[in-house]
């Protein structure tokens, strides 16, 4: 089904629809589904705090211990019963789309269900896409959980380390890295607008990129006592992004490295869960050692027939790269 477009919203309002969702989930789904959720999270830019001004949409995982690791494995290949019905995960996104139309009643549109989530138009003006998940109490079990799975099945759990990448940017993002992601992320649209064509950068993806750039670029200024050091870190960390992209065949970005680990601590150990890792070239999500943002952290092709034979996914982003402007504040 296509995606409805959705009208430009404040970010304030984005936010009070949130809570009300969040709300009614927390209150009313247990009783009526049997799915109990033990925890309703807040994901994407809304919930990392990077949302930028326009349309949005609302990013929840629901958490809850009616939904096992088998129903996720079992989805992955969509599996049916003998009477051609949905079984395990599949069945529990009918009963949450069933029970969203009933409670919710004209302010729930569905838009589609996908392999892993149910997308609807709430009042009418936010797009949502809510995700059901097996509870974990710490990312090390659910980081052991993926050491004993085949790689193929893994992307299946991408959903599972939702909290823990708004953690990330709640708890070890400072405010100024994140003026930053919200910059690049105004110009992405903004220049993707203009020339949609190929793959365009998720905004996890881009987010990660910023970061990394950031950090470092902090590092290289942390002895920097001019006026203007605020300025200087943004230039670098602009001339340190562009150099990333130009050179993705190169990419190399790891969180638990030198000078890194004080700034950021990451959820993983890399001795530890060594077997998780995917290989060069990589971005590794610091909340799942085991997801390449480097290959699955771009939203699909525009047109279909679009090709990059030297850069691939990358093509849109290292021919405008160039562009990026972060000394501008995002209105």
């Amino acid at each position: 089904m296509a995606r409805v477009a959705m009208a430009a919203i404040s970010q304030e309002t984005a936010r009070r629809y949130t809570h009300e969702l969040v709300d009614h989930l927390n209150h009313t789904m247990g009783e009526r589904t049997k799915i109990t959720p033990s925890e309703v999270v807040v994901g994407g830019s809304l919930g990392q705090g990077t949302a930028v001004p326009g349309t949005f949409d609302i990013d929840l995982v629901i958490y809850t211990r009616e939904v096992t690791t088998d129903d996720i494995i079992g989805q992955s290949s969509r599996e049916l019963s003998e009477s051609g019905g949905l079984v395990g995960y599949g069945c529990l996104l009918k009963r949450l789309d069933e029970y969203l139309n009933e409670t919710l009643q004209d302010k729930y549109h569905k838009t589609n269900i996908s392999r892993y989530s149910i997308i609807f138009v709430y009042r009418g003006v936010v797009e949502v896409d809510l995700l059901l998940s097996p509870w974990w109490d710490a990312p090390d079990n659910f980081y052991r959980f993926l050491t004993t799975i085949p790689a193929k099945i893994r992307p299946s759990f991408t959903m599972c380390a939702n909290k823990w990448q708004a953690a990330f940017f709640q708890h070890h993002v400072d405010q100024k890295a994140k003026e930053l992601v919200k910059r690049a992320k105004a110009w992405r649209n903004k220049v993707w607008s203009r020339n949609p064509v190929g793959f365009q950068p998720k905004s996890y993806t881009l987010s990660l990129l910023v970061v990394y750039a950031y950090i470092h670029a902090m590092l290289q200024f942390s002895n920097c006592k001019a006026g203007n050091k605020e300025e200087r870190i943004v230039d670098r960390t602009k001339k340190i992004l562009v150099q990333i992209v130009y050179n993705h065949h190169k990419m190399n970005i790891i969180w638990d490295q030198p000078g890194l680990r004080k700034l950021l601590p990451p959820y993983y150990l890399r001795r530890e869960y060594t077997s998780l890792l995917p290989s060069r070239p990589r971005i590794l999500d610091p909340a799942n050692p085991s997801s390449n943002m480097y290959i699955c952290g771009f939203k699909g092709v525009t047109p279909s027939s679009y090709h990059d034979a030297i850069n691939g996914k990358w093509g849109w982003f290292v021919a405008n790269i160039g562009t990026l402007d972060l000394s501008k504040y995002v209105d």
